[in-house]
C-alpha cells in the first residue's frame, strides 16, 4: 500500500526530494506514515482532546509514553487557549 499508493500520491503532488542512486535521479517522498501519525496526535492535542483519549487513539501502553512524546504540546495547547481567551476578552469586552 505504501509503495504502490501512498508514495506515488505524494510524488504526484510534488511532495518529494530527488536523490541520485547508482547515477540515476530517484524521487523520494518527503513524508512517511509515521509523520502522519505524529500530525494526527498533534492536531488532537491542539483541539483539546483529553490526554487519556490521545493515549488510547495512539495505542500507547501508558499515559507516560504519551506525555513523554507529546507533553510539550499539551502544555503549549493550554497556554494557547489562555492567550486566545485574554485576547478575545481584550478585544470584545468594550463591545457589549
Amino acid at each position: 500500500m505504501v509503495e504502490r499508493l501512498f508514495y506515488p500520491i505524494q510524488i504526484e503532488a510534488g511532495e518529494f526530494q530527488t536523490t541520485v542512486i547508482n547515477g540515476e535521479p530517484v524521487k523520494k517522498p518527503l513524508w512517511g506514515l509515521h509523520d502522519f501519525r505524529h500530525a494526527a496526535a498533534s492536531l488532537w492535542i491542539e483541539q483539546g482532546v483529553n490526554p487519556k483519549r490521545v493515549q488510547y487513539l495512539m495505542g500507547h501502553s501508558s499515559i507516560t509514553v504519551t506525555f513523554d512524546t507529546y507533553g510539550h504540546l499539551f502544555e503549549q495547547s493550554e497556554q494557547d487557549k489562555q492567550t486566545s481567551s485574554a485576547i478575545q476578552n481584550a478585544l470584545f469586552s468594550d463591545a457589549i
